[in-house]
């Protein structure tokens, strides 16, 4: 009975690649409940990747590529331009809303490619500058909002 279950699930893996074993991915993300008042557009791009006969295609991506945004994530969308049936996976494996940075995972099905439209905002923080006078001094205040 083992050697039929690991037959089974090697089985699995050889027709359908590792993707079968990630249940938390999906074919698209769309996170956009709250974009904010003032929302500035930290990646707009197509991700693609072509098929290859029997191989998985992986791609992880992180935005900004180095660093932090100047602001909280406020929306992701990754749009998949194939359909269900042939098009990739797609999840979050750090960050994300609320965060200053985001990393995607996108993988492909078996032999395979994927082609996702990535759209990721956050909101810029303002800065506002007052002035306080007294006496002959002038002081400066910057509250970051």
């Amino acid at each position: 009975m083992y050697r039929l279950a690991v037959l089974l699930v090697t089985l699995a893996f050889v027709v359908y690649g590792s993707s079968v074993f990630v249940s938390s991915m999906d074919h698209y993300i769309d996170d956009c409940l709250n974009p904010g008042s003032n929302p500035v557009a930290l990646y707009d791009k197509e991700v693609r990747e072509e098929a290859e006969w029997a191989h998985v295609k992986q791609e992880t991506i992180r935005i900004p590529e180095i660093g932090f945004s100047d602001g909280d994530i406020t929306c992701i969308s990754v749009l998949n331009q194939e359909n269900d049936d042939v098009g990739g996976y797609v999840s979050i494996q750090g960050g994300g809303v609320g965060y200053r940075y985001v990393l995607l995972y996108m993988e492909s099905q078996k032999s395979k490619g994927f082609d996702f439209r990535v759209s990721v905002y956050y909101t810029a923080t303002t800065t506002t500058t007052s002035t306080t006078t007294t006496s002959s001094n002038v002081y400066y205040n910057q509250t970051a909002t």
